[in-house]
């Protein structure tokens, strides 16, 4: 990952992280570092399944208490709102699990208008099954002047196909001893 690339998600995370800041941990050094990068791989490995076999409740599962940031810049949608969208069938919904819903969204609206999640033409479910086996990047991010320990994780493209990007990023937040997904994509 890019330096610049690296300071945004470190700025993004420390910004989100301010009212738990105490409660966190940096990633350290040596085994505490290997061992965070283990489990942010595992929690990212089993974030990715419960996308690609839909299961929702495992999702749910898996969003930070302060929601997700679906999109570059965007604020965060809290876990009730994701729900309400995924019953609904529409803009978070659409963008996770289901290529046809994409195609009728309105691109002035959700996920749609964002210059960076408007590029996906199918669901990540849809692009990860296409994927499979995944070739994932692990990166721990410490953030400079605080104790938050950020993570992100970058699936890579195996097949040559025009209809989505090359790598699908998505960031953790290390709160509380567990990886919390935070963002997609990763900065």
């Amino acid at each position: 990952m890019s330096r610049s690339i690296r300071f945004r998600v470190g700025i993004a995370m420390l910004i989100y992280l301010l009212p738990t800041i105490a409660a966190a941990k940096d990633c350290g050094t040596g085994s505490r570092r290997k061992s965070l990068e283990v489990s942010l791989n595992k929690t990212a490995m089993s974030l990715l399944n419960a996308i690609e076999q839909r299961n929702i409740a495992e999702f749910m599962s898996y969003i930070s208490p302060r929601g997700v940031g679906f999109g570059v810049d965007q604020d965060s949608t809290y876990s009730q709102e994701i729900m309400h969208q995924i019953k609904m069938k529409k803009d978070i919904y659409c963008l996770l699990f289901s290529t046809p819903c994409i195609a009728t969204s309105d691109p002035a609206k959700g996920f749609r208008s964002d210059i960076e999640l408007s590029k996906w033409k199918i669901s990540y479910a849809e692009w990860l099954r296409k994927n499979t086996p995944l070739s994932t990047e692990v990166e721990l991010v410490d953030n400079d002047g605080s104790d938050a320990c950020g993570g992100s994780v970058t699936v890579h493209r195996r097949v040559g196909s025009d209809d989505s990007p090359e790598e699908l990023g998505l960031a953790f937040l290390l709160d509380h001893g567990r990886w919390v997904f935070t963002n997609t994509p990763d900065f």
